[in-house]
């Protein structure tokens, strides 16, 4: 190991940090980095020392939408010279982009760069805690070796909670990247070289009584102090980075006046500590130099993301961006197999579904002043982008039907005929099929399902705008078929009186279990789901003896007339110590409904501050498969809370539980950077507890975000090595979340729908997930001509 080095270059770097709605709406916020480039500009031509990095691609996006062609190529070649900085990644992006998007937006970066100026080595990203394991092969395929992650440790923490040190972040495919792991990204500004930007936010000292006004004497103490701390952690380099901006803001525009504070530094101490203007690659090329640079330890795993929580501050946005991505994914498929073009929409598609990655949520007066204008502006450009998503992904799978025959025309002729395609590498055993309400005009009939001549087993009911029929059909992957549905007589399971009331059944099973073809499930009215269990194999699917399926959990901290103190005051841990935790009650549970393709039960549930609170579960008789809806009225209020609902599922027995993150199926606790965070994750389809060759899969469409442990108040734990009890702990679907004091959503009231698939048997992890996800979806179906 290398000795302890004085540091003896400061590596300022000045960028801007980009919140999409955060500090202003969008389009201002797109304006004001364009000129910001366009000022850099200008302060490159006047001072050859001025540097500048920008910290994602889409702030070049904007300067490249308003630029003339001699503004582009004088940035260009500044961008060649080195002058100016590139960065790989989009957006400072959470989780919850897919890897196809993140992937499709880091090529539109490195693309443009190896065309127009030179090749990208590095990403650059700030606020943001972690990365989704697979980021590191993402950026390795696209020649980017280079992560700068400038962390913020309000509610989050580097690995370990240490800054200022790199190591080789391996992905799961042996991409290789070297990490940064940076402090706050005004670091520069709280050491005082910005005299329009000074702060005490990650410094406090005797300078904060000053209002933070930068001075000499500021640099000074506050330089002394910061080298002399990093000297006491055994600080192995000459270099050190810190980003600084123009102004002690988000979205601050560029300041030359930088220079002359370097300058004024640099005489004072010509013979100690240098200050220089960079650029990361500057930076990341010195430490290339460095004699310690060759002792770096090499990480494999997930680094988790601190700042994942935020989605669950807007459940009904998220749900709806979800379905957009799912949407994408079937009309590419489907595209594949008709030939369809629609590219101009999934390029829509995925530039909405990338804005909505975004991590702004909210503005950032969000709880303190939910009711101002700019707040609710920003509310709805949030939920705007998720609908424009939504519309560009349903146009791309509206395109895709169109060219197989889908047809929206009154029917020539009768039977109605229906198209089922199945794009999942899976067999699906089942189809779900929606009849417009105007297509059966007869009373007293329903839809029966036929294929090649022969009648197939099905079962209706009435669904908005429509009927739902499900019918049992087995496609092979890749399979087509075409359905035909007749209008035929009504066959009873209730027997009315001449009132027209059905409220007579003829079915005599027990109302509080319901068995499927490779289910048994058993209710108490009081407690919920006890029993699920596989006939086939005996085995239970259900997990340990803690809470029961979806008994909802929800922890609520009064904040008086001071709703951001106590959150702000919260630290990591999500549920404070004065949180009150409260268990929703069962208040009723039985079989609603049985039929030959799938039989229905309903719980219900009682929780103070909600209603309507109803769980509906759907077992299929045709395979191993439940398909649940959890649904409620939240009252909402200005206080923090959450929402977990459990989900025990898994086989019994010591097992190993896996996830699927963007670009990366792994399994927490265990394929982790040392000392990140273990409490909670967000999922891209859904999660896999397997033993000894038997898997449970869940598909969580509308809840990605996952707790392990509960939210009880508590340490927070980080990962110090595989740890196959810390896998194992209680897991629950994180559903709502306005625990922070900024950006998030302070009031989450109203209607809210939660949907989850489980399926289990005898399979592999990967080909259980893809099996829960190829069942969630079904196959696509529409009607075509006659």
């Amino acid at each position: 190991m290398h000795p302890t080095a004085r540091p003896l270059t400061v590596h300022l770097i000045p960028h801007s940090h980009t919140d999409l709605g955060y500090t202003s709406p969008r389009p201002e916020v797109a304006r004001a980095h364009a000129d910001f480039l366009r000022e850099v500009v200008r302060a490159c031509r006047s001072s050859p020392t001025y540097r500048w990095q920008m910290e994602n691609f889409w702030q070049l996006e904007q300067f490249l939408g308003t630029a003339g062609s001699e503004e582009i190529d004088e940035l260009a070649a500044l961008l060649r010279t080195g002058q100016v900085g590139g960065s790989a990644s989009y957006l400072n992006l959470t989780e919850i982009i897919d890897a196809t998007t993140l992937d499709t937006v880091t090529a539109r970066a490195t693309d443009w760069f190896a065309a127009h100026a030179r090749p990208l080595r590095t990403a650059l990203t700030a606020d943001i805690n972690g990365y989704s394991w697979g980021y590191a092969d993402i950026l390795d395929r696209h020649g980017v070796r280079q992560l700068f992650s400038s962390i913020h440790t309000h509610h989050g923490l580097a690995p370990d909670g240490r800054d200022q040190r790199a190591f080789w972040w391996e992905g799961p495919t042996g991409g290789r990247v070297l990490a940064w792991v940076a402090p706050h990204y005004q670091l520069g500004n709280d050491l005082g070289f910005c005299p329009r930007g000074a702060m005490s936010y990650t410094i406090r000292d005797a300078h904060d009584r000053d209002g933070a006004s930068a001075s000499a004497q500021m640099r000074q103490d506050r330089m002394t102090d910061y080298l002399e701390e990093l000297a006491g952690r055994d600080y192995p380099y000459s270099v050190v980075p810190a980003l600084i901006s123009g102004a002690a803001s988000d979205n601050a525009p560029p300041d030359v006046a930088l220079t002359e504070a370097v300058r004024d530094w640099n005489a004072q101490h010509p013979d100690g500590v240098q200050v220089r203007l960079s650029t990361a690659d500057e930076f990341f090329d010195a430490l290339r130099r460095e004699p310690a640079f060759g002792d770096l330890p090499t990480e494999r795993g997930d680094w988790t993301d601190w700042w994942a929580d935020g989605v669950a501050s807007t459940p009904r946005e998220l749900r709806i961006a979800r379905d957009a991505q799912r949407r994408l994914e079937r009309s590419e498929a489907l595209a594949a197999v008709t030939g369809a073009d629609i590219s101009s929409e999934t390029a829509e598609a995925r530039q909405q579904l990338a804005l909505y990655a975004e991590h702004t949520w909210g503005h950032s007066h969000s709880v303190l002043m939910p009711w101002l204008t700019d707040v609710v502006a920003q509310d709805v450009a949030k939920t705007s982008v998720a609908a424009q998503a939504h519309a560009a992904a349903t146009a791309a799978l509206t395109r895709a039907r169109a060219a197989a025959d889908e047809t929206f025309l009154p029917p020539r002729a009768r039977p109605l005929r229906y198209r089922a395609v199945n794009t999942s590498s899976s067999t699906l055993r089942m189809l779900r099929l929606h009849i417009d309400d105007w297509l059966f005009t007869r009373h007293g009939t329903e839809p029966v399902a036929y294929h090649d001549g022969a009648v197939l087993r099905s079962q209706s009911r009435t669904v908005p705008r429509g009927v739902e029929l499900l019918v049992e059909l087995e496609l092979g992957p890749g399979s087509e078929a075409v359905v035909e549905v007749r209008e035929e007589p009504r066959r009873a399971d209730r027997i009315a009186g001449v009132d027209r009331v059905a409220d007579v059944s003829i079915d005599t099973a027990d109302e509080h279990i319901l068995e499927g073809a490779r289910a048994r499930l058993v209710l108490d009215p009081a407690r919920g789901i006890v029993e699920v269990t596989d006939p086939a194999t005996g085995r239970s699917i259900l997990r340990g003896s803690g809470r029961a399926p979806f008994a909802a959990v929800h922890s609520r901290w009064q904040s008086g007339s001071d709703p951001v103190g106590p959150r702000m005051t919260s630290g990591r841990n999500r549920t404070p110590a004065q949180a009150q935790v409260t268990v929703a009650d069962v208040i009723g549970a039985r079989v609603t409904a049985r039929g030959p393709i799938a039989g229905r039960a309903e719980l219900q549930l009682d929780l103070p501050g909600f209603e309507h609170f109803l769980i509906e579960v759907e077992c299929s008789m045709i395979e191993p498969l439940l398909n649940v809806s959890v649904r409620f009225r939240a009252a909402g209020g200005w206080a923090a809370e959450n929402l977990l609902l459990p989900l025990p599922f898994g086989p019994e027995g010591e097992g190993t539980l896996w996830v699927e993150k963007t670009g990366a199926l792994l399994r927490p606790a265990i394929d982790q950077i040392h000392g990140t965070l273990q409490d909670y994750l967000l999922l891209q389809r859904g999660f896999v507890q397997e033993a000894g060759g038997y898997a449970v899969a869940v598909a969580t469409p509308d809840t990605p975000l996952i707790a392990l442990g509960g939210i009880d108040h508590r340490a927070i734990r980080l990962h110090t090595g595989p740890d196959q009890e810390a896998n194992q702990r209680e897991l629950a679907a994180w559903a709502v979340n306005t625990t922070w004091e900024t950006n998030f959503r302070a009031d989450v009231s109203g209607f809210h729908e939660f949907r989850f698939h489980v399926t289990w048997g005898e399979m592999s992890v990967t080909d259980a997930l893809e099996h829960v996800s190829a069942l969630a979806d079904g196959a696509e179906t529409f009607r075509i001509g006659s």
